[in-house]
Formats: C-alpha cells, structure tokens, sequence
C-alpha cells in the first residue's frame, strides 16, 4: 500500500525520518529557488532552507496538515531571507561609514603631511640663509632638541 501525503504528515508529527524526508525531497529545491530570487546567493538560500527545516522539525508536533508545513517553510524562508539582506544592508552602511572615516582619516593625515613637508622645506629655505651662528643656534634647538643653556654651554 501506497503512502498518501497525510501519511507522510503524520510521520513528520511523530518524529518520524521517513516524514522528514519526504518533505524534505519535495520542497528542498523549490524554497532554495525561492530564497535565491530573494538574496541572488544559492549558498545563502541552501543555509536558510536547511535552517528552516532544522526549526520545523523542532517544532513537528505543531502540524497536522501537509499544506501547513508547506506554507510555513516558505513563510520562514521568506522572512529568513528579509532578514538577510536588513543584516546586509546594516553591514554595508556600517562598512561605508568605516570605509568614509578612513578615507576622511587619510586625507587628513595626508594632507598635515604635505603641509608638514611644505613648511619643513620652506624653514629650510629660510634657514639657510641665516648668519652662520644663527643658524647653529636654531639648528641645534630645533633639530637636536637642545635647551638655550646646553646651547649657550656648546657654543661657549
């Protein structure tokens, strides 16, 4: 004798493999397709189908009718998959913000080091040009971090 889908559906409600597995075969690839129109990643909606059918089997005992199974592994792929892409679409926003606070961050630092090296060289330029003394008083308070009296003390 030939099982009927309602056989099936009783099996699945007493915890039986054989339940499980005819659903399992019979909608398996279709809520993968579905949650594959949602995220546009197969990987993705293989993991959602899988884990739609982990909760289902946890909570068997709550169906009794084929069409009821049926519509809630599609209703919690679907909501599975929403989820999904708000999760994504949270990372994204969050990884832009980082992405935007280190261009920011570059930039500026970027920046403070043209201008860093503009004035160095432009210091130079004007040091150069300084009496001899001078500018060994200003190079070695300046460059060699010297105190006025070290200097004074170098110097004589």
């Amino acid at each position: 004798m030939d099982k009927t889908i309602f056989d099936y559906t009783e099996a699945f409600q007493r915890g039986e493999e054989s339940g499980f597995e005819f659903f399992y075969r019979s909608l398996f690839d279709a809520l993968v397709y579905y949650g594959y129109r949602f995220l546009n990643d197969k990987e993705a909606a293989e993991d959602i189908t899988e884990d739609s059918f982990i909760k289902i089997w946890q909570r068997r005992e709550s169906f009794f009718h084929p069409q009821v199974i049926k519509s809630w592994l599609y209703t919690t792929v679907r909501n599975a998959c929403l989820n999904k892409l708000q999760q994504d679409q949270r990372q994204k926003v969050h990884q832009d913000m980082i992405l935007a606070e280190m261009q920011s961050a570059y930039q500026e630092s970027h920046l403070h080091t043209m201008i860093a090296s503009e004035t160095i060289s432009e210091a130079r330029k004007t040091i150069s040009v300084l009496p001899e003394e001078c500018y060994k008083v200003f190079y070695l308070m300046y460059v060699k971090g010297m105190k006025a009296r070290e200097i004074a003390g170098y110097l004589g």
